[in-house]
Formats: structure tokens, C-alpha cells, sequence
């Protein structure tokens, strides 16, 4: 992966998502979690053998990382210093939890899930991953060490660790970026209040900002469909980022919600007024990133360094178009704050099948990871001297020899954990602009207030629970009645009929499963 390149930990359109985006397990039915520790327990019996099998690593594609013509190199390098044996396949991500299921169905033995994209309380439940307490006291000191505040989002209100978690980076990104040199051109300063961003909107609206006499100007971009404007803005009319929403210690739907109706009518009026696409709702990546490059957008709604690659492009013919952070606006409603969305700090990246008989060996290769930075540098930027050299060792901060990302880009580093305290910091190269710019971008947005999700380290689960069998229909006619108040095919007595049906087909039966095991979870915590 680039590091310039967040992995984006995307925000779903609604809340009954939780429901039927997770990915079911399989196997042989549930396993209880006696059962389950009682296999931890037996595990410890590998202590005192040698691994008679590497450890079979299912990944999902990701750019271009498995292509890398230093992997295997650096794999050798890895094996050899840690003793621990490994192959990997590669599964396209989109077929990724699919292919999953169908290992887990199987009683296939591999020994690593990315944890990204699936719901491990679901897979618990099933009995399909793997308790990790003993195997950690055994064979992870480094882990303890390092991830002792982390661990706790992977944990059942029992104190089970279901899976390894990762540390973000840069979770503090999803921030809006503006044109600077549209601003310049208008007279304008950089807006920090809704009313001024508007104003700004207005006037890339009705201005030939671009001078190809189109007036073509399209004053907001976003990403993810609709997803780019909720999860940036959500904050600033409602004061959180979530799906949910904690009112009266009760969590609800965020759609029913107080704010989120006047965030969409704000939508509406931005859509009425031409300040966002009229396809916002369907329009994909490569849409976007034509209209950037074809000098059209005004500003963008997004993971805060989405613009810095087509920055760059549109430098060579002129050197003049900078994205630049928008501040948090200042004039939050009531029901809102001056801030904009993050990531989670720690959230599940790995995972490990009941099946697996090597858990013991994955649990001491990722403590041989944390046991020295160089240990951290090998297995995530690839060798010293060929991919990376260090500024200042003392000071724990490298560089990326030029074109290092495309030879080697952390395909075995399996559980990405940017603690300072072991985690090298990059420094960008002379040849680097993308990582002078990001850098830029970074130190900028570290002094805006950022709000992550309030109930991030809860372990929501819907098996076993009233929710269970939910079909996903009240998911869907919201989402649809979301679309057409903001294109004004239904009034706000649509919306609220919408909200009001949404509630009586699941948003009531969330609300109590949600609520139940927030209380449970959040009580046990005290």
C-alpha cells in the first residue's frame, strides 16, 4: 500500500447496515466460548514443536501490493530472521468475503482473516475465529507491551481477544480540502463558517474559475456517494460520526436523530442550488478523479489527502491549483461542533480461524514484528539500504529510496500498528512531493478537533437477538427516501414519514439490541 494512500475504513450509509453487511460464518454451528478457550488452551501444545506448515496467509488484493517485485526477497529476509514460515494467497477484495466463507464452510485450515471486512462478533458467535488471551500470554510479551490499550477493542464484555487489532496512522482525516488559488482568484479567505463555505460555493457556481468559458464549475466533490458529504459533515450538525447516535444513554438510528434531518435539508438546498452533482448519489471514483483533473471542483469532501496525486498532475500545467484543509466551520448548530469526522483510533485487522493449527506461530511472528523497529521496517517498507534508509535512527525517523512503494509495499507486515513508541516515522525525500504535501496537509489537520465514533469498542453482535432476522428492508426504503428529499422528490413530511417507517421495521429493534449491549458492554468497562 502507498503510504500516501489511506486505507479508508468507510463509513456505511445507514444504520441497519450492521445487520446484513457483516459476513456470516460457517462451520460446524456455534461454538461456545468454553469450548473455544479449551482449544487456546490445547494450542499451547505447539510451544514445543517446530511448525511442520507455513502459515497461510488469505489477503485481499489492495492496489497493486501483491505485485511487488521485491516480495518474495523480502519474504526470505523475514522468514530467516524470524524463524517462522509463510505463504500467502491473494483474493480479489470484492470476492474476498465470499471466498472467506467458503474456507470457513470447508473446514479448510488457514490462519489469518483480514479483519477489515468482516464482523468478527459475527464470526464469533458462529465460532469460526479463534480466542486469543493464552496464545497472547504465551508467545506475545511485545503485543502486551504495545497493543495493551488497542486489545481492548477486540474484546467481548468477558474480556475474550477475538483478533489483533491495527493502529491508524492518520485517523483524523476525513476532512473537506478547497482550492486556494480559486479562493485567491475571488477575492476570499479561507472560509470558517458554513455561511462563508457557501459564499464560496456561490461564487465557484456562476465564475469561469477554470477560464474554458464552460462555467463548468462544479463548487463540491465528495467521495463514496453520498457517504463523502455524511461522514464529513455529520459532526458539525450532530456533533458525532456514526451510524448511531447515543440520546438518553439509549442508542438509536443516527437518522432519527436530532440534526440529521437539517444536515440533508442542507444537502437539498446545496443540490437545488447546483453545488454538488446531479449524480452524486451513483457517481465512482474514476468520475470523480476525470472531473478534478478536468479543473472543475471548487473543493472536496473526503479522506484529507484524496486530491494530492491529481495536485500534483494538474502542477505541470499549472503550478498554481493547491487543495488546501477547510477548518472546522465555527457556526455548528446546537445540535452540532466545530469538528470534522475520524476513523477510530484502533480498529480489528486480524483475525484467526478456529481451524487454524499454526495460531501459535502467527501470535509469535506478529510479537517478532514489535520486538525492534527494524523488525517493524523489514516487514512493512522491505530492506534497508535497497527500499528505505534511515534520517535518524536515534530519532526513529526514515526515507523511501525513490520508487521503494513499487517494489515492496507491506505485504507481510500483517497488523499495521503506527505506535510511535516502535512504529518508525516517515520523513519525505526531495523526490517525494506527494509526501511533502501530505506532510503538509498533516500537521495542518493535527490542530483541527476531530470526533471518531462514540461507540467504536463495542462489540455489537445481532445473533442470538431480536434483530437476528431482520431482512434489510427498512435499510433500503431509507436509503432511497435519504436520495430523494435531498433531489426533492419527497418534502420533509416525506422524510418524516420515511424516518417514522424505517423505525417500525427494524430502527425500534436496533434501538433495543444496540442499547442493551452498549449498557452491557460500557457497565462492565466501569
Amino acid at each position: 500500500m502507498n503510504r500516501h494512500t489511506k486505507k479508508k475504513t468507510m463509513i456505511t450509509l445507514l444504520t441497519g447496515a450492521l445487520a446484513f453487511t457483516v459476513l456470516g460464518g460457517c462451520g460446524d454451528g456455534a461454538q461456545d466460548e468454553g469450548k473455544a478457550s479449551s482449544d487456546a488452551n490445547a494450542s499451547s501444545e505447539v510451544k514445543e514443536l517446530k511448525q511442520t506448515a507455513p502459515l497461510k496467509l488469505v489477503r485481499r488484493s489492495l492496489a497493486t501490493r501483491e505485485n511487488g517485485t521485491d516480495n518474495q526477497k523480502v519474504l526470505e529476509i523475514i522468514q530467516q530472521q524470524s524463524g517462522i514460515q509463510m505463504e500467502a494467497e491473494v483474493i480479489p477484495r470484492d470476492a474476498y468475503p465470499d471466498k472467506i466463507n467458503l474456507l470457513l464452510a470447508s473446514g479448510d485450515q488457514f490462519d489469518f482473516i483480514e479483519g477489515q471486512l468482516v464482523n468478527w462478533t459475527t464470526l464469533k458467535d458462529k465460532g469460526s475465529i479463534m480466542p486469543l488471551n493464552e496464545l497472547i500470554d504465551q508467545y506475545g510479551p511485545n503485543i502486551k507491551t504495545y497493543m495493551a490499550d488497542a486489545l481492548e477493542v477486540m474484546k467481548d464484555k468477558d474480556g475474550v481477544i477475538w483478533g489483533i487489532p491495527r493502529r491508524e496512522s492518520f485517523p483524523t482525516g476525513y476532512a473537506p480540502t478547497i482550492r486556494k488559488d480559486w479562493l485567491d482568484a475571488l477575492g476570499m479567505q479561507i472560509p470558517h463558517t458554513m455561511k462563508e463555505f457557501e459564499a464560496y460555493m456561490a461564487a465557484v457556481k456562476k465564475t469561469d474559475l477554470n477560464k474554458n468559458g464552460k462555467n463548468d464549475e462544479i463548487p463540491l466533490l465528495h467521495s463514496w456517494n453520498l457517504n463523502g458529504l455524511l461522514q464529513i459533515f455529520q459532526p458539525y450538525f450532530m456533533g458525532v460520526e456514526s451510524t448511531r447516535y447515543l440520546k438518553d444513554n439509549q442508542v438509536i438510528p443516527a437518522v432519527s436523530a436530532p440534526g440529521y434531518k437539517e444536515m440533508l435539508a442542507t444537502f437539498r438546498n446545496w443540490y437545488a442550488q447546483g453545488y454538488i452533482l446531479k449524480d452524486f448519489a451513483t457517481i465512482n471514483a474514476n468520475q470523480i478523479k476525470d472531473l478534478v483533473l478536468a479543473d472543475r471542483a471548487g473543493a472536496y469532501s473526503g479522506w484529507y489527502n484524496s486530491m494530492v496525486g491529481n495536485q500534483i498532475t494538474m502542477n505541470e500545467t499549472n503550478p498554481n491549483v493547491s487543495y488546501e484543509p477547510l477548518p472546522p466551520l465555527e457556526d455548528a448548530p446546537s445540535t452540532g461542533t466545530a469538528a470534522w469526522g475520524s476513523n477510530a483510533k484502533y480498529s480489528s485487522t486480524l483475525l484467526i480461524p478456529s481451524t487454524s493449527k499454526n495460531a501459535a506461530f502467527m501470535i509469535k511472528y506478529l510479537d517478532w514484528v514489535l520486538a525492534s523497529p527494524e523488525n517493524v521496517m523489514l516487514t512493512m517498507n522491505g530492506i534497508e539500504g535497497e527500499n528505505w534508509e534511515w534520517v535518524d535512527k536515534g530519532q526513529n525517523t526514515f526515507t523511501l529510496l525513490e520508487n521503494a512503494t513499487e517494489r515492496y509495499s507491506g505485504y507481510y507486515n500483517l497488523a499495521e500498528f503506527n505506535d510511535p513508541a516502535i512504529w518508525p516515522t516517515y520523513v519525505p525525500a526531495d523526490y517525494d512531493i506527494s509526501g511533502k504535501i501530505d506532510l503538509k496537509l498533516r500537521e495542518t489537520y493535527k490542530n483541527y478537533k476531530f470526533v471518531e465514533p462514540f461507540d467504536a469498542a463495542i462489540p455489537y453482535t445481532l445473533t442470538g437477538t431480536p434483530a437476528e432476522n431482520l431482512t434489510g428492508d427498512g435499510t433500503t426504503k431509507i436509503a432511497e427516501a435519504q436520495v430523494q428529499y435531498i433531489i426533492g422528490a419527497i418534502d420533509e413530511a416525506g422524510w418524516d414519514k420515511a424516518v417514522q417507517e424505517y423505525m417500525e421495521i427494524e430502527g425500534n429493534i436496533l434501538t433495543e439490541v444496540w442499547t442493551s449491549q452498549y449498557q452491557e458492554f460500557t457497565s462492565g468497562k466501569k
